[in-house]
């Protein structure tokens, strides 16, 4: 049986599983090495069965835990107030969005010039979310009659102090580079990067590609297990010799550079970590001149950066594209999630 027709079988298998009720919202599902086990299939195969699941938003991973049955939001009743003219972004009263230098600013900075141009009416309005640094309490909100909420990727923890807005069945609202269930989302076109740079890199004549994946501690999950899945893929579709290292030790890396199985290019899954790693390079100065490549590109003020080539997420698009999908979809509709990819731009710097 072809591969494909394996892992969807297994999808199906496991969602019938949540619909049946052997699964609950919140209850940890079997993790790739039971999938491996249980169906007798590769650890890739396992891989792509929890993007799918993820995908579907019928399940959910939380970093350093696993991979759990996520909420399902329901269909609003008939006397939910769901059609939208105005919109409200909720931020953490942690983030000062005056510091043009960071992500939230540019995802703001897209929503504001947006919601001017298309006359949207649009607010600002700073919440307080108790808690600890690695543990949030979900925080009740209510917008006002009519309203949209947009909540930027402020990272997992922080994150969690929204779920209740987000998962909430009568409140429309959006989320910006992240996938979270019965939410509009706005995210980067993970697959199109992924294709950008493997074609930049095949241009240049490399053909052994390495993908060094979670060295960052900061990545989004969705959108490494997205260039994750995109980079297995893609390399096989161009021809290339792929593969990749998973366990966030620059030291493991450092020895496959220096083995007679070296690659020609180090692609990461973000800038901070392919600038830490180029830097590690050189001061080895390996015989073998390896291109290592970023994704993101989100602190444009970092003078490493100069020297990066990268993949640009368009953070003002994504501002713009949770803006359009509230506005522009009036009556929501809360049995799938609608995600709208936004394409970034490759940047070449050496």
């Amino acid at each position: 049986m072809a591969n494909a027709a394996i892992y969807s079988e297994i999808v199906e298998d496991l969602r019938a599983k949540i619909d049946q009720g052997l699964y609950h919202s919140g209850d940890r599902l079997l993790s790739r090495q039971k999938i491996c086990d249980i169906y007798g299939v590769s650890n890739m195969t396992a891989f792509r069965v929890h993007s799918e699941l993820q995908a579907r938003g019928l399940a959910k991973t939380i970093p350093g835990k696993g991979i759990f049955v996520a909420a399902q939001k329901k269909s609003p009743g008939p006397d939910v107030q769901t059609e939208i003219n105005k919109a409200v972004m909720l931020v953490h009263s942690e983030v000062i969005l005056s510091d043009q230098r960071r992500f939230e600013w540019r995802i703001f900075d897209g929503l504001r010039k947006h919601a001017a141009e298309k006359n949207y009416e649009f607010r600002i309005e700073t919440v307080n979310i108790p808690g600890t640094s690695d543990h949030f309490i979900p925080i009740h909100y209510r917008p006002h009659p009519g309203e949209g909420v947009i909540i930027i990727e402020i990272g997992p923890i922080r994150l969690s102090g929204f779920f209740q807005i987000l998962l909430s069945p009568s409140i429309p609202s959006a989320i910006t580079d992240n996938f979270i269930p019965g939410s509009y989302c706005a995210v980067t076109d993970n697959r199109q990067g992924i294709i950008d740079l493997l074609d930049f890199l095949k241009e240049r004549g490399h053909r052994k590609v390495l993908l060094a994946s979670r060295f960052s501690d900061h990545q989004n999950q969705f959108n490494e297990n997205e260039r994750h899945e995109a980079f297995i893929t893609e390399t096989k579709n161009k021809g290339l010799d792929g593969n990749v290292i998973d366990s966030g030790n620059f030291d493991d890396l450092v020895e496959v550079v220096r083995s007679r199985n070296a690659p020609d290019a180090v692609m990461f899954c973000r800038d901070e970590p392919a600038i830490k790693f180029k830097k590690i390079l050189a001061s080895m100065k390996p015989a073998k001149n390896i291109q290592v490549t970023g994704f993101d590109d989100f602190a444009m003020d970092v003078p490493e950066l100069e020297n990066l080539t990268t993949l640009r997420v368009d953070t003002t698009g994504l501002g713009a594209a949770a803006l359009d999908m509230l506005f522009e979809n009036k009556l929501v509709s809360w049995q799938a999630p609608y995600v709208r990819r936004v394409p970034g731009k490759l940047q070449v710097r050496d």
